[in-house]
């Protein structure tokens, strides 16, 4: 029988595999997880892929990222049609799906969600460049790895946008979490002095400003927690360092 299938704290426990590659475990649940390994065959192959992705953004920081890497990453935003400018967000609540049909869309979501975010994340490693070294190559991979686990949680939703100009986008959100990570694919460069900027609408169809992001391949972490009070996220193109309220038309996508 499939270890992942005998615990409803199975998610949670599967969710370490990209923090154990990177040694981010505190001991407890680093024993905690070893001991889960030695009976999950799932888990073990997929700690064997992070490891080669992790070892790859090693080997080759100064070539271009490879494009099985940056392909996986635009497979997963092509896979969900993009959502269009809209005017004020809708507010209808997300549809519940419940019994072993919602057991069996977590982990599909979990499953796609780890590579997403590994391969999101050394995509951006790769255009950073060598300044760091390898000290900071590390640093990147926990955060990510980190940043993965929370965003693998058992509600994560992946909202794709079509951006003006061509751009596509996704992003990754967990309430449970109280997370978004937005990822840009061949973002058009904004113009001179304009920038992309992120922003969370509230109940009352408020949007706040949030992170910027600049053009090209982008992973961007959110700064505002996504909590009940957030009922869409959108992205907009403004004047460089940002505006207090959008001065283009938003490029919304409803949670």
């Amino acid at each position: 029988m499939d270890s992942r299938q005998t615990s409803d704290a199975e998610p949670a426990i599967c969710g370490l595999v990209g923090a154990y590659a990177v040694d981010a475990l505190e001991p407890a649940d680093q024993a905690r997880f070893e001991r889960h390994l030695d009976e999950c065959e799932d888990c073990r192959r997929e700690l064997g892929e992070f490891r080669e992705l992790l070892a790859d953004s090693t080997a080759a920081v100064a070539e271009p990222p490879p494009a099985q890497v940056r392909e996986r990453v635009l497979e997963g935003i092509e896979q969900i049609r993009p959502l269009p400018p809209v005017g004020p967000p809708p507010t209808a609540p997300t549809p519940v799906v419940s019994g072993d049909g919602a057991r069996a869309d977590r982990f599909r979501r979990r499953r796609w969600l780890r590579p997403l975010a590994a391969a999101a994340a050394i995509l951006v490693a790769f255009g950073a460049g060598v300044a760091g070294g390898l000290a900071l190559e590390r640093q990147t991979a926990v955060v990510a790895a980190r940043q993965d686990e929370a965003l693998t949680a058992p509600d994560s939703r992946i909202l794709a946008v079509q951006l003006p100009g061509g751009g596509r986008g996704a992003f990754v959100v967990s309430r449970q979490q109280g997370q978004a990570l937005f990822v840009g694919s061949d973002l058009p460069d904004p113009g001179a002095g304009r920038t992309y900027q992120l922003w969370t609408i509230d109940r009352a169809g408020r949007p706040i400003p949030d992170a910027l992001v600049a053009g090209g391949n982008s992973r961007v972490v959110m700064n505002a927690p996504v909590d009940a009070g957030t009922t869409a996220l959108a992205v907009t193109v403004e004047p460089a360092g940002g505006s207090r309220a959008p001065t283009t038309e938003p490029v919304v996508a409803a949670l």
